[in-house]
């Protein structure tokens, strides 16, 4: 009885020890992913959207490293002669301005209903310092926001 040792010669070649399809496929998907994004970002988000898009990613990575503390943020609130209120995607859009950046301005149905211009505002958590400011009525506004 002879024993034949090692591979037959119709056994075909040996898979790669590199899982070069593997990391293909995973680095096309994250390139698609970030693709994707960036179409999403430049053609379907609001211009309220890309504004706040930096608190969103600053909260979420505080989340993700135990930083999550209690802070300010900065909303876009739109002035009227009753009073102000937050900004909807409804009165806002994104108009060029002459140094060649970007800024936010009313719509003009925001306009015809009664607001008279957009703030930038600062918004407190419950820390006690943010609590005192807005009890003294010292929140701090800007008047307008430009990129």
């Amino acid at each position: 009885m002879k024993q034949q040792w090692g591979r037959n010669s119709y056994a075909g070649e040996w898979q790669n020890r590199r899982a070069v399809w593997t990391w293909t496929a995973a680095i096309l998907a994250l390139v698609s992913m970030v693709g994707i994004c960036v179409y999403r970002y430049a053609e379907v988000w609001s211009p309220l959207e890309r504004f706040y898009v930096k608190t969103y990613i600053r909260s979420g990575l505080r989340s993700l490293v135990k930083f999550s503390r209690t802070d300010s943020y900065w909303t876009v609130n739109a002035v009227s002669k009753k009073g102000s209120h937050w900004a909807l995607d409804e009165e806002v859009i994104e108009v060029k301005t002459g140094a060649g950046g970007t800024a936010l301005a009313l719509t003009p149905e925001a306009v015809q209903i009664g607001d008279v211009r957009l703030v930038i505002q600062r918004w407190c958590g419950t820390t006690q310092g943010c609590m005192t400011s807005w009890a003294s009525g010292s929140i701090e506004t800007k008047p307008f926001w430009t990129s």
